[in-house]
């Protein structure tokens, strides 16, 4: 069986962006995290494991689950878009500016982070994009367009911004 978020099957795609960004979490993130699941701990001292071996031991994790627990849920959000950018903005927001948004952060690394987010509707919005989505990310110009258009459509918003694409 598949992994699910609100009971319909996560694209493998997603999953993969999730596994990648796992590569990028902050070491004690991760190290907090595996002290809540004994067995990521296996043959190390608690708070030891090595980061690759750690990482590896959550992917297979996540390659078993069926339905994201909490914990895990919160990692990946630490460890996507969801955390860094989505969760701030509002539902209004981002329906405004999808497009923009998506195509400036990357399609595919957005949707997934969408797909994290405690919002229901957001959640939603995540799969229909991943669902329709024909594979193709932006390429240069179209990201840099994106975000100028993103600039054009809310500068005051993107002047606080701490990171830009």
């Amino acid at each position: 069986m598949a992994l699910t978020v609100d009971s319909l099957p996560v694209d493998p795609r997603v999953i993969t962006v999730w596994k990648e960004s796992l590569k990028t979490v902050d070491l004690d993130l991760l190290q907090d995290f595996a002290k809540n699941h004994k067995h990521l701990n296996a043959g190390f001292r608690l708070g030891k494991v090595n980061r690759t071996i750690l990482v590896a031991r959550i992917v297979a994790m996540l390659d078993q689950t069926k339905e994201l627990s909490t914990d895990l849920c919160a990692l990946l959000r630490d460890a996507t878009l969801s955390r860094q950018l989505i969760c701030v903005l509002s539902e209004e927001f981002i329906k405004h500016v999808l497009p923009q948004l998506a195509d400036a952060y990357g399609r595919l690394e957005f949707f997934a982070g969408l797909l994290l987010d405690e919002r229901e509707a957001m959640r939603l919005i995540g799969h229909q994009k991943v669902e329709s989505w024909s594979g193709i990310n932006a390429d240069d110009a179209e990201q840099k367009q994106a975000f100028k258009d993103l600039q054009k459509l809310c500068p005051r918003f993107l002047t606080h911004m701490t990171c830009p694409p």
